[in-house]
């Protein structure tokens, strides 16, 4: 009877070092399932964001940009960010784009055979970004982020991108 006991009092033990040792990634995993797999960043400035190991945002983002948030699919490759810099502040290698044409590149024959396409519309919702913002977009960068300037705020968007294997 003895030896019942112990071994419940460790099996009861083990099991409740199992949960507080994952409690948070147990506690995460459920909250970004709540929010349809969407997980919300935020930085105080592109440099903090930038040298973050927990999500980095991408490297166009200027170092001294300010009140940085971002939207992330997790299941997926879709991205909305907003942030406090001008179009002047972002790197050389961003390329112009006339605002109100699609956001889409031309479906690419990649070398595993498959195309990719580009989902032009966000489909993450936040209560900063605007309605239609992305169709403003005067710049991309990375060939995948439109972003569109409205004074002092960048909004970003990078499309969901998926591809599809075509049989010959």
């Amino acid at each position: 009877m003895n030896e019942k006991r112990k071994v419940l009092a460790a099996s009861s033990l083990a099991i409740v070092t199992a949960l507080a040792l994952s409690s948070c990634s147990v506690f995460d995993a459920i909250t970004e399932n709540q929010q349809g797999h969407i997980r919300a960043i935020a930085y105080a400035t592109g440099a903090e964001g930038l040298a973050s190991t927990d999500a980095t945002l991408p490297s166009w983002v200027p170092a001294d940009a300010r009140d940085i948030k971002e939207k992330i699919r997790t299941t997926g490759s879709e991205r909305i960010l907003i942030m406090r810099s001008t179009l002047r502040d972002l790197p050389g290698n961003c390329e112009a784009h006339t605002p109100g044409t699609p956001i889409e590149r031309a479906p690419k024959k990649l070398d595993s055979g498959a195309t990719l396409t580009y989902l032009g519309v966000p489909t993450i919702e936040a209560t900063w970004w605007p309605e239609g913002v992305e169709k403003k977009a005067s710049v991309v960068c990375d060939g995948s982020w439109w972003i569109a300037s409205e004074g002092e705020q960048l909004y970003a968007f990078s499309p969901e991108r998926s591809t599809t294997k075509i049989e010959n």
